[in-house]
């Protein structure tokens, strides 16, 4: 069957308007369409057959859109937004707590706990474990002097922590923690001749009003009473070899696990020593359980530093007896064994020597810092912001106590080592108020319970003016907060 060529001419010409009218109703209209702008391409997301950035392949391009490669390209982009952050922490503890190595001088309280006192009625042992210990005093106050320095690795060197230098810059630094006693004719070495006559060789601290007294909420779980404890030099030399930091601060160590943060004019360091072990744990392996635990807490101003030693231990009667069973047995606890009180000012003694009347208020800025560091115990109705300190049981196992310098402490002084799938309830908190001034400052180190102790979970300062402080108290029970 064969048609005239006009018709076929003509039927060419209506498929011809049919195929644009098809692809006219198959392009979209851009609703966003600028008329200055009538050659930006519309993308159509809705479109089944588009696939430039959804991750599928394109023809022709199967290696630049390989999804392992993806996922690589990630975790790369996220692990060095992580070291940006380790090296930001880094850097800000070397610049706002260590002040750019400036020396630290300052006056050291000791406190020893019951528990770790020798006694020889094992029955009293069983009972001081199971109780609020009694804190022991020591008679005098030491004085030491600290600073921090930097230390820079060559190429290829990792230093004592493990951690090689690669392309970033920081990871060729390592701060250095020193720690030096002094003894008290040193430091009236640098006042005027006239103080160092008037102190007539009387070198021994006999003023109590260091001590640190039991808060009103610590009463509530159980009383906890302070006596003079006679501390030798050989103890103070042990103090100065205990160690609450690595040997090397390195930027991995602010990652969290190795329990090491700083926010803004406040810190929190830590160590441990594994269960069974000797030695510290690296960067690299900071799970538990531990037969020693140590942290440190602090806050400071321009010139003023407030800090607390914790040191924790297992009992030796359950170090041997958890070294002889199997492994499956929870690990012991750890208790409170020594609590350090550090008030420090910078570049200068808070005071001519261990000798209250031995300082002289020469103006007014010294008056506050003395007040600051020396002045009434506690934080004004106890902690600012009351942290959650987990189930009944756990809240027990602390204890609350003020110290002169309007500062109060919360701390546990028995920490169970038992995983607990609830961080909240299995989960501890360390806090420290102070106001050395128009500022109150609290911050809490809170961790991870069982294997994962050294682990933070968070570093969180609470900052408000002293004169505001009731009026904006936090009143929600205690309660993290939200990230």
């Amino acid at each position: 069957l064969t048609f005239p060529l006009t018709t076929r001419l003509n039927q060419a010409s209506f498929d011809e308007e049919d195929n644009k009218e098809v692809e006219e109703e198959e392009k979209k209209v851009n609703p966003y369409a600028d008329p200055n702008y009538p050659d930006l391409e519309f993308i159509d997301y809705s479109d089944p057959e588009y696939q430039a950035d959804r991750g599928q392949v394109i023809d022709g391009d199967e290696d630049s859109n390989d999804s392992m490669s993806t996922e690589e390209e990630v975790e790369s982009m996220r692990e060095h937004a992580r070291r940006k952050n380790d090296e930001f922490q880094f850097q800000t503890f070397f610049q706002n707590i260590l002040k750019n190595g400036d020396d630290f001088k300052g006056e050291w309280t000791l406190y020893k706990t019951s528990t770790f006192l020798n006694s020889d009625d094992d029955d009293d042992k069983k009972e001081e474990e199971s109780m609020m210990p009694r804190l022991h005093k020591a008679a005098q106050t030491f004085l030491v002097q600290s600073k921090g320095s930097k230390k820079f690795l060559k190429e290829n060197e990792k230093g004592d922590n493990n951690i090689a230098v690669d392309d970033f810059a920081v990871s060729r630094e390592r701060i250095l923690h020193e720690e030096l006693l002094v003894s008290d004719e040193d430091v009236l070495a640098q006042y005027n001749l006239e103080q160092a006559n008037n102190k007539n060789g009387d070198t021994t601290n006999n003023d109590d009003s260091d001590g640190a007294k039991s808060s009103s909420s610590s009463k509530s779980q159980g009383t906890t009473t302070t006596a003079a404890t006679t501390i030798s030099p050989s103890i103070q030399q042990e103090l100065m070899d205990t160690k609450y930091w690595p040997q090397e601060l390195c930027f991995a160590d602010f990652r969290g696990t190795q329990g090491i943060m700083c926010v803004s004019n406040a810190y929190t360091v830590g160590t441990a020593v594994r269960l069974a072990e000797t030695t510290t744990t690296s960067t690299h392996n900071t799970n538990g359980p531990f037969s020693e635990y140590r942290t440190e807490l602090g806050l400071t101003t321009d010139q003023l530093r407030f800090r607390i030693k914790l040191d924790y231990a297992i009992v030796p009667e359950e170090t041997d007896s958890s070294s002889s069973e199997s492994t499956t047995t929870s690990p012991p606890p750890l208790y409170l064994r020594s609590l350090i009180v550090c008030r420090e000012m910078r570049e200068m003694w808070p005071r001519g020597s261990s000798s209250s009347s031995s300082f002289i208020p020469y103006n007014n800025e010294m008056a506050n810092n003395y007040e600051a560091l020396f002045g009434v115990p506690g934080a004004d109705n106890g902690l600012y912001d009351p942290p959650p300190v987990g189930t009944d049981q756990q809240a027990t196992q602390y204890m609350q106590l003020d110290f002169d310098g309007h500062a109060t402490a919360l701390f546990p002084y028995k920490i169970d080592q038992v995983a607990v799938d609830d961080d909240d309830r299995g989960g501890w908190v360390f806090s420290l108020d102070w106001t050395p001034g128009a500022m109150r400052y609290q911050v809490d180190r809170k961790i991870h319970g069982g294997k994962q102790l050294l682990g933070l979970r968070t570093l969180e300062l609470s900052e408000v003016l002293n004169s505001n402080a009731e009026i904006y108290r936090p009143r929600d029970g205690g309660q993290n907060m939200r990230q």
